[in-house]
C-alpha cells in the first residue's frame, strides 16, 4: 500500500468521512469493527452479510409481518419496560395472560436507554436498518386505526415504521389492512378508513407500488370482507383520490379453491400469513397451482 493510500485508509478510520466498504480489512465509514457494524452487518453474526444493493438486485422480494410490537414501549432501559414486566411475565397486565404462561415467550431485543425525545423514529429507524441487513425487502405494516386512543399510540407507531423506511431508502411499506380486527366495522366505515390511511400515507416514497403505479395494499383475514367490498374500494380510491390499488389478499393459513374463487375478481394476488406447522413443498405446490387456477401469483409465507 503506497503512502497516499495509508493516508486515505487513516483519514477514513479517525474522521469517518469514507462510506463502510464491509469487505476491504480496514474499519472505515460508520463500521463498528472491521467489516462489521453499522451499515455492515452486525458485529455478533458469525458471518458477514451479503451487501444491501445485491439483495435489493434480486427479482424475488422477501416480506415480513409488522404486526404490533417496536423495539421498545419507553425510551428507558430493557429491564424494567412493558415487555418485561407486563407481556413476559404470567401475573401481567393484572394476571390477564396467567392461563397461557405469558404474553409472549420472546420479545425484541433490548436496547440501551435512550435520552433523545424523538426515540420512538430513532427505535424504528434501528428496526428498519436491521431487518434490511438480515435480507427483508420491506413489511406488511399490520394497521387498523388511525387513533393513538387507549392502544399504547398505534397510529403515531405505525407512521414512524414508515418515515423510518423512507429515512433509510430501499426498504418497502405495504400497509396491511387487519380485517379480522376490523371485521365489526360497516363496509362504509372500513373503506372510509383504508382511503384516509392512504390520504394521509401516499406521499410517503416507502409506500410500494408496482410498476405501473398501482399502490399496493395487504388485506389480512382477507376473506372477512366480499368481493363487492374490495370492488367498491377500488372505484373510490380512484374517483377520490386518483389512485389504484393493487390488493393482496392475506388468508389465514392457505386460503382455499372457495375463497380463491369468490375474491378473485378484484383481488390481484394470493398470500398465506402461515401456520404454526412448516408448510410442504408439496402443500405449497397444491397453493400455488389453485391460486395460478384464478389467474393469481401465489405469496408463499
Amino acid at each position: 500500500m503506497n503512502l497516499l493510500a495509508t493516508l486515505l485508509v487513516v483519514w477514513c478510520v479517525f474522521v469517518a468521512l469514507c462510506a463502510a466498504t464491509c469487505s476491504d480489512g480496514v474499519r472505515d465509514g460508520d463500521e463498528v469493527k472491521v467489516d462489521c457494524g453499522g451499515s455492515c452487518s452486525p458485529c455478533e453474526w458469525p458471518f458477514n452479510a451479503v451487501s444491501r444493493a445485491t439483495l435489493r438486485s434480486y427479482p424475488r422480494k422477501v416480506y415480513a409481518h409488522w404486526h404490533y410490537y417496536p423495539i421498545a414501549m419507553s425510551k428507558g432501559n430493557a429491564t424494567a419496560d412493558y415487555f418485561q414486566t407486563q407481556y413476559i411475565p404470567p401475573t401481567g397486565e393484572n394476571n390477564k395472560h396467567i392461563a397461557y404462561g405469558g404474553m409472549m415467550r420472546e420479545r425484541p431485543l433490548p436496547r440501551q436507554a435512550r435520552t433523545e425525545t424523538n426515540w420512538q423514529a430513532l427505535d424504528a429507524e434501528a428496526d428498519i436498518r436491521l431487518a434490511a441487513q438480515m435480507g427483508l425487502d420491506g413489511y406488511y405494516l399490520n394497521m387498523w386505526t388511525m387513533s393513538d386512543t387507549n392502544n399504547g399510540g398505534l397510529w403515531t407507531r405505525w407512521v414512524n415504521v414508515v418515515d423510518a423506511a423512507a429515512r433509510v431508502g430501499s426498504f418497502d411499506i405495504v400497509p396491511n389492512m387487519d380485517l379480522s380486527i376490523m371485521e365489526s366495522m360497516s363496509d362504509l366505515d372500513a373503506t372510509n378508513l383504508v382511503l384516509n390511511i392512504y390520504a394521509a400515507l401516499k406521499s410517503r416514497s416507502s409506500l410500494l407500488k408496482t410498476s405501473s403505479g398501482q399502490y399496493v395494499l395487504g388485506a389480512f383475514y382477507a376473506d372477512k370482507r366480499s368481493a363487492a367490498w374490495y370492488a367498491n374500494l377500488k372505484t373510490r380510491a380512484s374517483a377520490e383520490q386518483g389512485i389504484r390499488f393493487y390488493i393482496v389478499g392475506v388468508f389465514l393459513g392457505s386460503g382455499s379453491d372457495a375463497i380463491f374463487s369468490t375474491l378473485s375478481g378484484p383481488v390481484d394476488e394470493f398470500a398465506g400469513w402461515g401456520t404454526a406447522i412448516p408448510t410442504t413443498v408439496g402443500s405449497f405446490n397444491r397453493t400455488k397451482v389453485a391460486a395460478a387456477k384464478y389467474g393469481k401469483p401465489w405469496l408463499q409465507p
